[in-house]
């Protein structure tokens, strides 16, 4: 299919030629692969003057349009595009994109001019000068468009996705998914039915037919004044909605997008909902309209057949406001702030109880107008008696869906269960951390923020005895040993007492280095702005090796399985962290074998199995340990070379090893302690590294019994058992079933080095027997 050469993995120009550039000069040396790859005739219908009257005109309709369609293109043009997407959409957002446009395959059985090939790039001014440019992809439910001015982005809009009910019975030709924007019409239900009854009374407007996006296919429009209910008026729980509702939209943006035009639903100011349907019963929504100062964001639908678009104001080329325009927080000093502090059933009493005192006697020493210069209260999930996980009771002054709009959120360690499986609490949790002025956690409390994804890409720590299993699950957070880490609007502390650190750092930049001094003082605390090392006496002993982060999600999976076997699950749930690690890129499959933390998952049968099972479908390597080598006696290598009956190597046969205990009978061979999955290399050739083991009371000649398996295309199986030692040793019926008797060479380490020499025969109808030599 088309889509399996685009809107894959960044493949073109190569990764080499964009490792080193800027982020945002990735589109435009994407769109000169793309240009590089078109042919004469295709590049002059791609380019268009910037000022041409098709820029401004847009459809999500079934319809060609100017520039070149994607079916014409040959796949060095299609890789081009697969990077410029790449460089603007997150991997979310291409894979919704990637789902639409495979549903217009379905749809093209039905109508002519459909189908995945049926979308067309064009190029408006020049990506390589330093004036206005830009460019679209546009087709039928599909349709984004990005203006640059020089290198710098400045519009990511219009950008309109759409789906159709049609693939309810068709999913499997769609990659098994459905309405990717089905939240966009779900979350829209759930904020009109959390309005009060004056937020409903000002939300909904009215009945409306099927065409409900007035702002879809027009070249231009200005925001007036935007109808419904004020999303500044709202209770918590409806903003939170509508926050999440408006990052579905910015959601489908790549990182580098997101922060250079600050899409983010904290930072694009107020917003005012309003939504149309037959009756105001909220499951009656047809279509809606969230619109704050500068954007709209629109969708109708709710019959499986959904259009939504999100556009700025002028966006065909002026830049949208500035971000910091749209941050509700400025950066001018505030004479008072709020400080909210998390408390939840199971808290860590001192993770909180220590930053309260701090701020609440630094807030009293600082007053504008009798006012304590911070306003210090608790806050809960629920309002109620709290019960902390040392059995002391606090009761909160607000919950969360009163809460206030805070300046300083805290949030404690402790528990967490209370907290991390309610998602109504997450939910409002979120949306108070994101419209914060600064964020501070203690001890296990930045895993509640690292699960509500605001650590991603970030700095920060934890209580020292957490820092492994704390990177491995944030592997795109930089984890550090320190007693506090500040890193901007965010500020993590380690265990316990690490929060009066952290808060009178906090304190040092809202109120200066004399309140802060003085506020440890009164608390007859120790305390040095600079001291941020946690003490020695003070680190928990554990099995944490490193509080670097691995440098990969693989590695962080792999890690993950080795501290798997000592925990609940044990060797049968670290292999499934290990199939993460090889599903993550982990691209040493054999590794494992020669790891001695991993042994353990070789001794229960349940998990060697597994192992084996997992090893065979990823295996690559052709040079093997298949035990570690300071567990063993000694060694045995095993080499072999594979060729075909007229002498040539055969090259990616896969090749399986067991090996049994001295003495073993075949019935040990099949269900053995060590294995190997290996494969020929260029050459044909394949090496393995055993245990020696040691001859049997009743075998004393025999050191090893290996099982070797080996399967190539067009190939008979190579399955023969073969002994390392005298067969004779061994009893008549197994020597009956020995294919071979491999000879021993003592190599100048001391080890054992048998080597095979197989010829594999072609299958046919009336298959022979493998041939095969001891050489």
């Amino acid at each position: 299919m088309l889509l399996a050469a685009i809107l894959c993995a960044y493949v073109s120009p190569s990764p080499g030629q964009l490792a080193g550039e800027a982020r945002h000069a990735r589109p435009a040396r994407a769109v000169d692969a793309v240009l590089a790859a078109l042919d004469e005739g295709q590049r002059d219908r791609v380019r268009l003057r910037f000022s041409d009257p098709t820029r401004r005109r847009w459809s999500r309709g079934p319809q060609a349009r100017s520039g070149v369609a994607l079916y014409e293109m040959s796949d060095d043009a299609r890789d081009g595009i697969d990077a410029l997407l790449a460089s603007v959409l997150s991997h979310r957002g291409r894979e919704r994109v990637r789902t639409v446009m495979r549903e217009q395959n379905v749809l093209g059985e039905h109508e002519e001019g459909l189908g995945e090939g049926y979308y067309w790039f064009a190029l408006f001014g020049d990506p390589d000068g330093d004036q206005r440019w830009s460019w679209r992809l546009g087709g039928h439910h599909v349709s984004m468009q990005f203006t640059y001015d020089g290198a710098r982005l400045v519009s990511a809009t219009p950008f309109s996705l759409c789906t159709n009910s049609l693939f309810d019975a068709r999913k499997e030709d769609v990659g098994g998914k459905l309405n990717v924007i089905e939240a966009r019409g779900r979350l829209a239900r759930e904020l009109a039915a959390r309005l009060d009854t004056d937020g409903t009374a000002a939300a909904y407007i009215g009945t409306t037919g099927n065409d409900v996006l007035p702002l879809s296919e027009v070249r231009d429009f200005v925001l007036g004044t935007p109808d419904g209910a004020s999303g500044g008026g709202m209770g918590t729980w409806a903003a939170a909605t509508l926050d999440e509702l408006v990052d579905d939209y910015f959601a489908d943006y790549s990182e580098d997008v997101r922060r250079a035009l600050g899409l983010f639903a904290d930072a694009v100011g107020p917003m005012a909902f309003a939504w149309m349907g037959p009756s105001s019963d909220p499951a009656h929504l047809r279509g809606y309209r969230i619109q704050g100062a500068d954007f709209v964001a629109e969708w109708n639908g709710g019959r499986g057949h959904d259009h939504s678009v999100v556009r700025w104001d002028d966006d065909y080329g002026v830049a949208p406001a500035a971000p910091a325009a749209r941050v509700a927080q400025g950066d001018e000093p505030r004479s008072s702030r709020s400080v909210g502090i998390l408390v939840y059933d199971g808290a860590e009493l001192l993770d909180f109880a220590g930053p309260a005192e701090v701020f609440s006697h630094a807030g009293a020493m600082l007053r504008t107008d009798g006012e304590p210069a911070l306003d210090v209260f608790t806050i809960a999930p629920d309002a109620g008696v709290v019960r902390t996980q040392n059995g002391v009771e606090v009761v909160p002054r607000y919950s969360l869906a009163k809460c206030p709009p805070l300046d300083v959120l805290v949030v404690p360690g402790g528990v967490l269960a209370s907290v991390l499986h309610d998602a109504e609490t997450v939910r409002l949790l979120r949306h108070l951390a994101s419209r914060a002025e600064l964020r501070i956690s203690v001890c296990s409390g930045a895993t509640i923020y690292g699960r509500m994804g605001l650590l991603d890409g970030r700095t920060a720590t934890t209580h020292t005895s957490q820092l492994t299993g704390f990177a491995r699950e944030f592997p795109t957070t930089t984890v550090l040993e320190r007693r506090f880490v500040d890193d901007g609007d965010l500020v993590t502390c380690a265990g316990v007492s690490a929060g009066i650190d952290g808060a009178l750092h906090v304190v040092e930049r809202l109120l200066g280095p004399d309140v802060a001094s003085h506020t440890a003082g009164f608390m007859e605390y120790e305390w040095s702005p600079a001291g941020q090392t946690v003490p020695p006496s003070h680190r928990a002993q554990s099995h944490a090796t490193s509080l670097t982060p691995p440098t990969s999600r693989a590695e962080s999976l792999y890690l993950g399985a080795i501290e798997k076997i000592y925990e609940r699950g044990g060797p049968v749930e670290a292999v499934r962290w290990l199939q993460g690690a090889f599903d993550a890129g982990l691209d040493e499959p054999n590794r494992v074998l020669g790891d001695r933390r991993l042994a353990p998952i070789l001794a229960n049968p349940e998990s060697r199995a597994a192992l084996s099972t997992l090893l065979a479908e990823r295996s690559t390597a052709s040079d093997v340990t298949m035990v570690p080598t300071n567990e063993i006696d000694g060694r045995i290598v095993v080499r072999g070379r594979v060729v075909d009956r007229a002498g040539h190597p055969i090259t990616g046969a896969a090749v399986h090893v067991r090996q049994a205990d001295a003495g073993a009978d075949l019935t040990s061979i099949r269900n053995p302690a060590r294995f190997a999955h290996l494969r020929t290399d260029a050459y044909g050739e394949f090496a393995v590294t055993t245990t020696r083991s040691g001859p049997s009371l009743g075998t004393p000649n025999v050191i090893a019994v290996l099982r070797v398996q080996v399967r190539a295309a067009n190939c008979l199986t190579f399955d023969e058992v073969i002994c390392l030692g005298d067969a004779r040793a061994l009893g008549e019926a197994v020597r009956e079933q020995v294919g071979r008797v491999a000879p021993l060479d003592v190599d100048d380490g001391g080890a054992s080095a048998a080597f095979l020499f197989l010829e594999l025969e072609a299958a046919t109808p009336d298959p022979l027997r493998a041939g095969g030599k001891t050489q």
